[in-house]
């Protein structure tokens, strides 16, 4: 005997899921979708969704969601469903751990010529970490939104590794609770490369973190084990004065404003 109607279960319509999705993210200014992005998608997707489509986008705090949401489509092309969280693929390094990274990184890059110096191994020390956690501290509070800048984007980052390693969820896929959150580090990243850090030369301390920080720029590739040292970075450079912590205007779990009248520029 088949099953009763009640008992079917019901197909889901990820299209139209990922409408829905977009559609609570179209109020965040800091988001656009390169027009290659659109021409290649169905065209019941972003069906009356107000995010702009343009052409270059190379407007500073601005994320391209148009990768991302290929990224959302070649899951529901390739495992029939959005991969929201890490367990249901293989991890990074060949591993099912979404924090694994590798055992060694190179120093000393000469980018030039595309050579590194010495490997080392790609770790923190005690006393590197306990700095990051004396930070996040300081500020990073019991609730709500951070009051700098740095703060925030450290709240941001202690999200997704959270969520990453108690709910496996993928932080690039769009609809999980900590998507805004990676949204907001990509914008946030772009605007202190461009803004704060623009024409300025620095040198950090710790020869690792050239990794991270290429022509007086932050890179992230996106990768847990990567967070760390990202922070370390920005402590690095806040220490030496490169650049000095602002008021924070933004909560990045949904990206949205604290204050209205404000504008995200100093």
């Amino acid at each position: 005997m088949g099953k009763s109607t009640e008992q079917e279960v019901k197909e889901i319509d990820y299209i139209e899921e990922l409408n829905n999705e977009l559609k609570e993210l179209e109020s965040i200014k800091e988001l656009y979708i390169r027009d290659f992005h659109r021409e290649e998608f169905d065209e019941r997707i972003l069906k009356d969704i107000k995010i702009p489509v343009e052409q270059n986008g190379q407007e500073c705090g601005k994320v391209d969601i148009g990768e991302y949401i290929s990224i959302y489509l070649d899951d529901i092309k390739y495992h029939g469903k959005p991969e929201r969280v890490f367990f249901r693929k293989r991890g990074p390094h060949g591993t099912n751990d979404p924090f694994a990274g590798p055992k060694m990184l190179p120093i000393n890059i000469d980018w030039d010529k595309g050579e590194p110096g010495e490997m080392v191994e790609a770790k923190l020390s005690e006393v590197e970490l306990e700095k990051i956690a004396k930070f996040e501290k300081l500020h990073i509070k019991s609730s709500g939104p951070s009051d700098t800048v740095i703060g925030e984007l450290f709240r941001a980052f202690q999200r997704i590794e959270y969520r990453a390693g108690n709910d496996g969820d993928n932080y690039c896929c769009i609809g999980t609770p900590s998507f805004i959150s990676y949204l907001f580090i990509n914008s946030t990243i772009d605007i202190i490369n461009w803004s704060w850090l623009y024409e300025k030369e620095f040198k950090l301390e710790n020869p690792i973190l050239g990794c991270w920080t290429h022509g007086n720029q932050i890179g992230w590739d996106g990768m847990l084990f990567e967070i760390k040292f990202i922070q370390l970075v920005l402590i690095e450079l806040l220490e030496a004065g490169v650049i000095e912590d602002r008021p924070n205007q933004i909560d990045s779990r949904d990206f949205t404003r604290i204050k209205k009248e404000n504008d995200r520029w100093y």
